[in-house]
């Protein structure tokens, strides 16, 4: 599934199960994704509308595959991939929002896993 066509919730459950990440799903409507801290503590995991949540995806995403993640971080918002790095890609990358940048993180992750 593409992830522009993914549910906010639905993606976050694909990308905590990408970044290896042991989860537990609160009774919440809609229900938020819970990561354990390495001090056993719980954190909400929403990548899909936090910047400091999306960050370490977008971090991992650029250690697995740099050009892979700003190709699609430039598909994600709304560029095409034949179109390169441009004034105007450049500037929708630095306005992307986390749900764009969660979306190129996910295509550069899957990609890279091989989950295709």
């Amino acid at each position: 599934m593409r992830p522009k066509k993914m549910t906010d919730h639905y993606l976050t459950y694909q990308l905590a199960d990408l970044m290896g990440y042991e989860f537990h799903e609160s009774e919440t409507v809609p229900p938020l994704f819970l990561t354990r801290q390495a001090d056993g503590s719980l954190d909400f995991f929403i990548p899909c509308s936090e910047y400091n949540h999306v960050n370490p995806i977008q971090d991992k995403a650029l250690e697995t595959d740099q050009i892979s993640y700003l190709a699609h971080l430039i598909y994600a918002t709304g560029h095409s991939y034949s179109e390169g790095l441009t004034y105007d890609t450049a500037e929708s990358m630095l306005r992307a929002t986390p749900r764009q940048r969660a979306e190129a993180a996910y295509m550069t992750l899957k990609e890279a896993l091989g989950h295709e």
